[in-house]
């Protein structure tokens, strides 16, 4: 029972360092190009997929964290 509230809590944590992060990279970009115009559909989706690069990359670090602790 202690593991699963550990495990959702976990959840619940990486899954707000995955919005803050998408937000600010989203935030990034357009404050980096002062005209929401100029952003090329290309531009946008390079932005997103490295977003959920380093969300991913965060997820597997949490999780090794988190069995590193579970041993």
């Amino acid at each position: 029972m202690e593991n699963k509230i550990s495990l959702s809590i976990n959840s619940l944590i990486s899954s707000i360092y995955g919005g803050l992060i998408t937000g600010f990279g989203t935030i990034l970009l357009i404050g980096l190009n002062n005209d929401i115009n100029k952003i090329s559909p290309i531009g946008i989706a390079g932005i997103l997929a490295l977003n959920i690069l380093i969300w991913f990359l965060f997820l597997i670090i949490l999780n090794l964290i988190h069995n590193q602790n579970g041993k």
